[in-house]
This record gives structure tokens, C-alpha cells and sequence, in this order.
């Protein structure tokens, strides 16, 4: 990345889509291997229901994509994880 392309903004590094808990909490436990032991609660007046980062910004002012699924990422730092240990 230019640091002359990029104004002094806030930038989202995102795949732009959204991604449930529950998803993530699946795809954490297929590649771990582990079973996750999931308790549900009552929601609160201020959790945030729904969060999609827009990336039109980065992608316009210097072209960026991403190129890493969430999965690929997941197992990406797993296996590093897995690797120091």
C-alpha cells in the first residue's frame, strides 16, 4: 500500500459480508477439531444485532480486494497458533 494513495481516513479491511456467531463458532470448531460448548443468553437492550463494514473506500482509493476468506484466515492463524506451541 502508498502511503501518498491514502488520505488520513478510517479505512474498513473487510470482505464487505456479513457473518453470524454461530457461523464463525462452526467454522472455529471444524478446523480446531473441538467441539464448542455454546450458551445462549437473553440479548441486551445494547448488544448490536447486526455489524457489515463497508469497504468501498479502501477498494476505490487504491484498488484493494480481499483475497483471504474467513475460513482460509481462521485456519491460517490456527495452524501458525498450532506452530509456536
Amino acid at each position: 500500500m502508498i502511503e501518498e494513495d491514502l488520505d488520513n481516513g478510517i479505512y474498513n479491511i473487510s470482505s464487505g459480508k456479513g457473518t453470524t456467531i454461530n457461523e464463525i463458532i462452526t467454522k472455529v470448531s471444524n478446523i480446531t477439531k473441538n467441539e464448542c460448548k455454546i450458551e445462549y443468553v437473553k440479548s441486551r437492550e445494547f448488544d448490536v444485532l447486526k455489524n457489515i463494514l463497508c469497504n468501498k473506500k479502501i477498494r476505490k482509493q487504491i484498488k484493494w480486494a480481499p483475497k483471504t476468506s474467513l475460513e482460509s484466515g481462521i485456519k491460517k492463524m490456527y495452524n501458525e497458533y498450532i506452530n509456536l506451541h
